[in-house]
C-alpha cells in the first residue's frame, strides 16, 4: 500500500474533495451537555492533511469524548465537524451523518475483534461493507497484514494471538480500506510498557508512510509525544493548550499544564526591594523582562517553573542556593537527585520546622548520598514564570 494509494477512497457521500487548503478534519465550537452535566465546552480542533493530533489528559476530560464526536458515535449540542471540507455533524441545522459514511479508519482500546472471524474475516469486515469484491479483498487484506507484521495470519483465530498481535490486526482493519483518517482511542492502554513503546514508535511510522491524517487519544504522556506532531492537552472538557511537544515542555500554558506533564514543581516567588525570591527558600530568581508587564501580571507575586532542565549542581556556596540531598535515584543514565532547599534565614528562625519545603529534581551524572550537602545553580532562561492568579 503506497502513500497515494491510501488517500484513495471508495465512492463516498461524506468524503467530499480533499484539498491542501483546508483542513482533513476541523471541529468549530464543538460542546456536549448531557443533562445538566456539560462534557465539552466549544472545542476548536483543526487537523491538516497528514497531521498527528494528539489529546492527551486525565481520565474525565473529555478526550475520548471528542473524538467521538468525531467519529459520528455521538452528537454535539453545539458546534460544527467538517472531514475533508465536507459537514458530517451540525448542531444548528441537525445535519448528521453516520459513522459508516465519514470515510474513517477506528482503532479501539479493547481491540474489538470479533471471535467467531479468523483474523482475514476481521480485517476483511470493512471491505465486506463497502460491496469489495472477493479477489481484491484478499489481497488488500494481505497487505493491510503485511504492513503491520502479520503476514501469513489470516487463517488464524484472534484468540490464539497475544494482546499486542491483537492490537495489530485491530491496526490493520482500521487500514485495509485506505481511509485518509484514523481515530485512536487509547490503543495502547492494555499493553505492557515495553511493548506499547515498541507498538507506538511502529504505529506513527506506518502512519506517516501511509500519508495519513490521525486523531489518537491517550492518558499516556509519552506515548502522545512520540506519536503526535502537535498535543493537544484537555482538562474540565477544554483545550487549555494544543502545541508541538518541544513547545510544550519549554513553554506550559499555566501551573496545572505544567505539573501534569510532571516538569518540575511550581513554587510561588515574590518580589520585594526589586528582588524576587522564592516564599520558602533562600533562592534568588531572575523574571524575564517583560513578566512584569504582561497582560494580569501581579508586580509583587508569581509562580515559577523550577524544570529539571533549569538546575544544575555544583559544590556547596558556589551556586544560586545551597540544599540537602533527600533522595537519588538512579534511572539508566542518570541519576535523578532530590534537593531540599535551605530556607531563607529568617523564616528557618521564626518557623525551624518548614511547612513547605522547596525540594526539587536536579540531574545528575554522579551517585549523589542521602544528606550530602550540594549547591544548585539555576538558568534563569530555562525558567517559566507565571502571573499569580
Amino acid at each position: 500500500m503506497t502513500p497515494t494509494a491510501a488517500h484513495a477512497r471508495d465512492n463516498d457521500p461524506a468524503s467530499g474533495s480533499a484539498s491542501t487548503a483546508q483542513p482533513e478534519v476541523s471541529v468549530d465550537g464543538v460542546a456536549l451537555t448531557i443533562g445538566q452535566n456539560t462534557i465539552l465546552r466549544r472545542i476548536d480542533l483543526a487537523l491538516p492533511p497528514g497531521h498527528i493530533q494528539a489529546l492527551l489528559g486525565p481520565s474525565g476530560c473529555g478526550k475520548t469524548t471528542l473524538l467521538r464526536i468525531v467519529a459520528g458515535l455521538l452528537t454535539p449540542s453545539e458546534g460544527k465537524v467538517r472531514i475533508g471540507g465536507a459537514t458530517v455533524a451540525d448542531a444548528s441545522s441537525g445535519a448528521f451523518v453516520p459513522p459508516e459514511r465519514r470515510g474513517l479508519g477506528m482503532v479501539f482500546q479493547d481491540y474489538a475483534l470479533w471471535p467467531h472471524l479468523s483474523i482475514g474475516g476481521n480485517v476483511a469486515f470493512p471491505l465486506e461493507m463497502r460491496g469489495v469484491g472477493g479477489a481484491e479483498r484478499k489481497t488488500r487484506v494481505a497487505k493491510a497484514l503485511a504492513l503491520v507484521g502479520l503476514s501469513g495470519f489470516e487463517a488464524r483465530s484472534p484468540a490464539s494471538l497475544s494482546g499486542g498481535q491483537q492490537q495489530r490486526v485491530a491496526i490493520a482493519r482500521a487500514i485495509v480500506a485506505e481511509p485518509r483518517i484514523v481515530l485512536f482511542d487509547e490503543p495502547l492502554s492494555n499493553l505492557d510498557k515495553e511493548l506499547r513503546d515498541q507498538l507506538s514508535t511502529e504505529l506513527a511510522a506506518l502512519v506517516r508512510d501511509l500519508g495519513l491524517t490521525a486523531l489518537y487519544v491517550t492518558h499516556d504522556q509519552g506515548e502522545a509525544f512520540a506519536m503526535a506532531d502537535s498535543v493537544a492537552i484537555m482538562r474540565g472538557g477544554q483545550i487549555v493548550q494544543n502545541a508541538p511537544p518541544e513547545e510544550l515542555v519549554d513553554a506550559p500554558a499555566d501551573p496545572e499544564t505544567a505539573e501534569f506533564l510532571n516538569l518540575g514543581p511550581v513554587f510561588t516567588a515574590v518580589e520585594r526591594d526589586g528582588a524576587w525570591r522564592l516564599t520558602d527558600a533562600d533562592l534568588a530568581l531572575e523574571p524575564p523582562s517583560a513578566f512584569a508587564g504582561q497582560s494580569g501580571a501581579n508586580s509583587r507575586k508569581a509562580r515559577v517553573l523550577l524544570a529539571r532542565r533549569a538546575l544544575s549542581l555544583t559544590a556547596p556556596g558556589t551556586g544560586d542556593c545551597d540544599g540537602t540531598v533527600n533522595h537519588s535515584l538512579f534511572r539508566g543514565d542518570h541519576h535523578l537527585v532530590t534537593v531540599a532547599l535551605d530556607r531563607p534565614a529568617q523564616a528557618a528562625a521564626a518557623q525551624p520546622v518548614a511547612t513547605h519545603p522547596v525540594d526539587v529534581l536536579v540531574v545528575s551524572e554522579r551517585r549523589i548520598r542521602t544528606g550530602e550537602r550540594v549547591g544548585v545553580r539555576v538558568l534563569p532562561d530555562r525558567l517559566r514564570w507565571f502571573a499569580d492568579a
